[in-house]
């Protein structure tokens, strides 16, 4: 089934399996990159990365690892989301205590995003102002 949908996909945006980026999350089935892998308008004022129950979608390729090749924080944000939406967390899709118990079970600090819009975050990104320490909440 999953290579089914990602033969559908592949066309719209980079659909892999973690285990093709080297990923270990047992309850990730795809991860998308460059978009939704639904087809949901990408608005890159409001967004960079969401989930799906088992999917993660990121807005660019350079979310998918960090400087040492392993995942990078938004890869992680958006796994702790599906973490969370498989227990009784009625807010999984926030950032309540429920998600920060992932991120903390996955040995991640919470990352709070001090951004009111990612418009704002790109133009810091691209002036290589962002740093990894400036984003801790």
């Amino acid at each position: 089934m999953i290579k089914a949908i990602k033969r559908f996909l592949r066309h719209r945006v980079g659909v892999y399996t973690p285990e093709e980026l080297g990923f270990d999350f047992p309850e990730v089935k795809l991860i998308s990159i460059d978009g939704c892998v639904f087809g949901v308008p990408w608005d890159w004022s409001k967004n960079l990365a969401h989930a799906h129950s088992s999917i993660i979608c990121l807005g660019t390729r350079g979310y998918l690892y960090n400087d040492l090749k392993e995942p990078g924080d938004f890869v992680w944000h958006e796994y702790a989301h599906i973490l969370a939406s498989q227990g009784t967390d009625p807010e999984a899709d926030q950032h309540g205590e429920f998600w920060v118990l992932q991120l903390t079970k996955l040995n991640k600090e919470y990352v709070a995003f001090p951004y009111t819009n990612s418009v704002q975050y790109m133009n810091d990104m691209l002036l290589g102002t962002v740093r990894a320490s400036n984003l801790n909440g």
